[in-house]
């Protein structure tokens, strides 16, 4: 077996595996080996925080078994992917509009969890009006962190409200 740590990156989708190849330095016998096995060769999210002892077991065709134990360091190394839409809101009647992360983003693909999701900015006023670029940042249970930006656009619909009162104008 090979010393050391052996590193093991998910793909994408937060899986990974390994062949004995990669794990053993040579598997001889004066006979024939029968089987070489390793007691785990698939890893998921799941395994990423602490290592992974896998014993490895060489059989020979008389039943003589060998065993050696690696260590896998399996790490998670990709950021969240998601996509964010462009908006527009609203103030209401008092000038003020909130914008919340679900509002901006699309979809969200990670297999190993989403520790935080933050909006740089989520409150608008009168003072913001028109286009505000806004970065958000997914990141996950591993610490990777992906970002988008989008265009929040702030409008004012509300028309003023003007109140008269009636006067009485005397002419001579």
């Amino acid at each position: 077996c090979i010393s050391g740590v052996l590193v093991v990156e998910l793909d994408p989708s937060g899986n990974a595996s390994i062949e004995a190849s990669e794990v053993v330095l040579s598997n001889t016998d004066n006979c024939q080996i029968e089987e070489l096995s390793l007691s785990q060769n698939a890893f998921s999210c799941s395994d990423v925080e602490d290592l992974v002892l896998i014993q490895i077991s060489s059989e020979d065709d008389s039943g003589n078994i060998s065993d050696c134990i690696v260590s896998i360091d399996v790490q998670d190394n990709t950021d969240p992917v998601f996509s964010c839409q462009n908006i527009t809101v609203s103030l209401n009647d008092e000038g003020l509009a909130t914008v919340a992360p679900g509002d901006i983003i699309l979809g969200v693909f990670e297999p190993c969890g989403i520790d935080d999701i933050s909006l740089d900015i989520g409150s608008f006023d009168c003072d913001d009006i028109g286009i505000n670029n806004v970065i958000i940042s997914i990141s996950d249970n591993n610490g990777n962190t992906g970002f988008c930006f989008a265009d929040v656009t702030i409008v004012d619909e509300i028309a003023p409200i003007v109140e008269c009162q009636n006067t009485t104008v005397s002419l001579n």
